[in-house]
């Protein structure tokens, strides 16, 4: 999941949309399929420019319906489009918490999203704001609203809409999206054009080492930008969330060196990226030197840094050590896409920046390494086993990691004793987990939530006995090598 950023989309079907476009009644253009139109526009864009990001439809009047499920199909979605059902009034705050949930049951309240509204603009944004409390949105997210109506229609009104929608959708004006004047087909396009390009445009940048380069892009696109809200949970525990990129991501990135898998190991990171080449994410034709084009299928014998690239680290076994900017690195290796996914590609992991690998040192001092060098005569021998290559000690993990750590325990327990064996793999998972971090409050959170499920069974069921074992394994032991059993 750190690989995608969802996109939804929000159509306005209510009978207001059904108004015509035009001066000309009998043109039979409506808003409707104005906003129609667009959201083809865009939803080509995105099938051209970044086909591995999922998008959903949602239609909404009073009523909000899922039209299409998030899907890498992107046809779906504009099959879908057409059609002019069109409903009673609509409630756009209804739609904004049908789509919350939606999202927070697909891909939980971490992972960035966008949201892209198209309506008509005052009248059902104001039957959906009088007396009605702002929408709250957990997970980052960028909205715009694409407003099908003449601006004159909107600044002639006297409710003063740039103020009131921008309070209401906790967005700042420029997320407000007018077209120019006449409202037509044109004006739809480009405006839709402009949106594509601001908030959807696919990072472009060169992948270097020495003399080699090759033009590469990056799935998720790295100009997300990251929340910093805590979210508070059941007992009290406050899981911060990460915050985004504090400075412009970088054009060029420079691999300045090579480690072994066993002296990285598993260090904590900003976000992971699908590195993958330029040609690959689009579908414009390219030239040879003579002008011919070249087809997709013989792309495959263009030579590619970044396939060669990919291929050395995951024969070797090794990561490259990616340059930034200054004091700001991040590693390439070989993996798969997903816990499914057979497939391996290139990612790269970003660190924050200014942070270092805690048992690399100063990643700024890092040279060749010295074969020449002899240790047998060195008084103090080298350590033979590095602390953070014993992988019991070692525990790196997300706020949304432990979240699900903690919903896969409760499952565990309610199915005892027949999945004792996953239960217990969880059980003592989170459990070095607090003792790493050192939270009291963590393992205090579990033996409150054990106790709980315990009350479901009686006394003499199985799954009581091994839940109450658990509880006073929790309270008496402290020491990292003991696992329940």
């Amino acid at each position: 999941r750190h690989f995608k950023m969802p996109t939804v989309f929000l159509l306005d079907c209510s009978l207001s949309m059904c108004r015509s476009a035009a001066d000309d009644v009998d043109s039979g253009i409506t808003r409707l399929s104005l906003g129609q139109i667009g959201l083809n526009a865009l939803c080509d864009h995105i099938s051209t420019h970044t086909p591995h990001e999922y998008v959903a439809l949602v239609k909404f009047s009073s009523k909000s319906d899922l039209a299409v499920p998030f899907t890498k199909q992107h046809h779906q979605i504009k099959e879908a489009l057409v059609g002019d059902e069109v409903y009673d009034r609509s409630d756009l705050r209804e739609a904004l918490e049908y789509t919350v949930d939606a999202i927070t049951q697909e891909w939980g309240m971490f992972i960035p999203c966008h949201i892209v509204i198209v309506t008509d603009g005052i009248p059902s944004l104001q039957s959906s704001q009088n007396g009605r409390k702002q929408v709250n949105i957990l997970f980052p997210c960028q909205i715009q609203v694409v407003v099908i109506a003449p601006r004159e229609e909107i600044t002639q009104s006297r409710a003063k809409p740039f103020q009131w929608i921008s309070q209401f959708l906790k967005i700042p004006q420029d997320a407000l999206l007018i077209p120019s004047s006449p409202l037509r087909e044109e004006s739809i396009q480009k405006l839709f054009l402009k949106l594509a390009q601001d908030h959807f445009a696919p990072y472009k940048g060169v992948l270097r080492c020495g003399h080699l380069s090759s033009a590469v892009s990056l799935t998720p696109s790295p100009n997300s930008q990251y929340s910093n809200v805590d979210i508070t949970v059941g007992g009290g525990i406050k899981f911060p969330r990460l915050k985004g990129f504090t400075q412009e991501f970088p054009t060029t990135l420079e691999v300045c060196g090579f480690l072994g898998m066993a002296e990285i190991q598993s260090p904590p990171v900003l976000v992971r990226h699908l590195v993958l080449d330029t040609e690959s994410t689009g579908s414009q034709e390219t030239t040879d030197t003579d002008g011919v084009p070249v087809e997709r299928q013989d792309r495959g014998n263009i030579p590619s840094f970044r396939v060669l690239l990919h291929a050395c680290l995951k024969f070797e076994g090794m990561v490259a050590l990616v340059c930034l900017r200054e004091d700001w690195y991040g590693l390439m290796y070989s993996g798969s896409e997903g816990k499914n996914s057979k497939r391996s590609n290139l990612i790269l992991s970003v660190f924050h920046p200014g942070q270092q690998i805690p048992w690399l040192g100063d990643i700024d001092y890092l040279g060749m390494k010295d074969t020449s060098k002899e240790y047998e005569d060195f008084p103090v021998g080298p350590p033979r086993t590095l602390s953070f290559q014993n992988a019991s000690n070692l525990s790196w993990a997300g706020d949304n990691v432990i979240q699900g750590d903690f919903t896969k325990l409760v499952r565990y327990s309610r199915k005892l004793p027949e999945k004792e064996s996953s239960f217990l793999k969880e059980f003592n998972k989170l459990r070095l987990m607090a003792l790493t971090y050192g939270s009291q409050e963590m393992i205090d959170l579990v033996g409150v939530v054990l106790e709980k499920e315990k009350e479901s069974y009686t006394t003499q069921h199985r799954g009581f006995s091994q839940l109450d074992k658990a509880i006073t394994f929790l309270k008496t032991n402290t020491e990292y090598t003991k696992r329940l059993q």
